[in-house]
């Protein structure tokens, strides 16, 4: 064979190789936490979902949101991955929080995923967060009277049952009684923690995508050091508080161009040069540049501008879709108040400090899907963190809900999930410490009903072992055991 004949051989396909997972799960009376497991062909997800006020959004994301991200051309891109988070937050909002008919969301929350998918192949921002607003326009036609369905979950064995998939679904089983949930007006949210995976032919690249405080930890094996870690989102970080004050200025400085644009006052030297320039961008997307560059000194990053775009576009179709009156939230920066005053205000994230407190935390994060009666500024937007997993080595992920993380530090959780060979037998062992711990705080009630006092608990193990290597001879003891 010549050269030319050798130049045309295709590469050989690549051969996927079965990932070992494992969920196990420990529940209070709130039930809110939910997850999901995807493999399909080289690309996989795992993700685990916990809900606050509520199960309708987690149940939902775990339902749909690992097969929406491995659907896209580009399952491990940080634009696309950035866009689904988004448009499920709107689609979870317009689809069960709205008063119209089910034909009418359907086409508008088809017409916004088009263009958000289309939007997201030119990396135009943007365009997705005002295809939402379009969106919802139609979603709120006179004739509305009625919330959209949803989706039936998975099936008695675990999978999917839908033709093409190319691998196994396994996600959080939704009853009659939570199906019914489903359709009436949510008033919850979600945390997100997604492992997404593309295996090569002797390594796997990997992406942990998140918004809450689901944290998730890579260990590498057999020594168990901790390789990789989320951080969570809450009003302590820096980065966060100043996102979310950026956001606010930018909204004050546009409220004041508005009521000058309104009298009649002349606009300034740098406006003038914004509407010469003309582009693509539109006028809104300019506006918000020209109030960052104000704010910052110097030209804003384009990822930036896009961010206050969508939380802005958010903003203002929440303000359009809840019913008149409804109460919102705006300020989330408060972190302790008397449970007596604003009593009415929504709590829709949060939990006890102390019981014998006369005081409590208020809002536990500053990102999470949907919340929509909770501060406009708590976004959907996902942080990312990128690793790869060589040839010849072995790591193992825990992602969890913070039940598990509020009791176990990481190093007793690497030990422990590290110590075992199957990934059922770690999953089980983690949860098994914290319900045990918070078993030690008493229990909500007695009988056979009894719950432990404290948070739902969700362990998923996942293992990344690309060249199939055994397991080790000698591994990691745990040593609460």
């Amino acid at each position: 064979m010549g050269a030319a004949g050798a130049a045309s051989k295709k590469p050989p396909a690549i051969e996927a190789v079965p990932l070992s997972h494992a969920v196990s799960q420990r529940f209070t009376r709130k039930r809110e936490d939910c997850f999901s497991a995807v493999q399909n062909g080289k690309y996989a997800a795992y993700a685990v979902f916990d809900g606050h006020s509520g199960r309708q959004t987690a149940l939902s994301l775990s339902q749909d949101m690992c097969h929406a991200l491995l659907s896209s051309d580009r399952p491990l891109d940080r634009a696309a991955v950035t866009s689904t988070f988004w448009r499920f937050d709107a689609e979870i909002g317009m689809g069960m929080r709205t008063l119209a008919p089910a034909a009418a969301v359907t086409a508008a929350v088809t017409a916004a995923v088009t263009t958000a998918a289309s939007a997201a192949s030119t990396g135009d921002a943007p365009a997705a967060a005002t295809a939402a607003l379009v969106a919802a326009d139609v979603a709120r036609k006179p004739e509305a009277a009625a919330p959209a369905p949803v989706r039936a979950a998975a099936t008695a064995d675990g999978t999917d049952g839908e033709a093409g998939d190319g691998g196994g679904h396994k996600s959080q089983e939704a009853d009659p009684a939570h199906m019914e949930e489903l359709n009436e007006l949510v008033l919850d949210g979600a945390t997100a923690t997604v492992l997404l995976i593309e295996q090569g032919e002797d390594s796997m690249k990997c992406m942990l995508a998140w918004c809450g405080d689901s944290t998730a930890v890579v260990f590498g094996i057999p020594k168990g050091e901790i390789l990789h870690t989320t951080t969570d989102h809450n009003p302590d970080l820096e980065a966060e508080i100043k996102m979310a004050e950026t956001i606010a200025q930018v909204r004050s400085m546009m409220h004041e161009l508005r009521a000058k644009q309104a009298h009649g006052a002349p606009a300034t030297e740098h406006e003038l040069e914004e509407k010469e320039r003309g582009g693509e961008r539109p006028p809104l997307w300019k506006e918000i540049a020209s109030c960052l560059a104000e704010l910052r000194g110097h030209t804003p990053a384009e990822e930036e501008i896009d961010l206050v775009l969508r939380a802005l576009c958010r903003e203002s179709l929440i303000e359009r879709l809840l019913p008149d009156g409804a109460e919102v939230r705006r300020n989330f920066l408060q972190r302790r108040r008397i449970p007596q005053q604003d009593s009415k205000a929504p709590l829709v994230i949060a939990t006890l400090d102390d019981y014998l407190s006369p005081y409590y935390y208020d809002l536990q994060m500053t990102r999470s899907i949907c919340d929509w009666r909770g501060p406009s500024l708590v976004l959907p937007h996902p942080q990312f963190l990128e690793f790869e997993v060589p040839s010849g080595s072995r790591q193992r992920v825990v992602i969890a809900s913070d039940g598990l993380w509020d009791v176990i530090q990481h190093s007793t959780a690497a030990y422990c999930a590290c110590s075992k060979r199957k990934c059922e037998q770690a999953a089980d062992l983690l949860a098994q410490i914290a319900q045990g711990e918070y078993m030690t705080r008493g229990v909500s009630s007695s009988g056979p009903t009894a719950h432990p006092v404290g948070d739902d608990v969700t362990v998923m193990v996942v293992d990344l072992n690309p060249s199939l290597m055994p397991w080790p001879a000698s591994s990691a003891c745990c040593t609460l055991l």
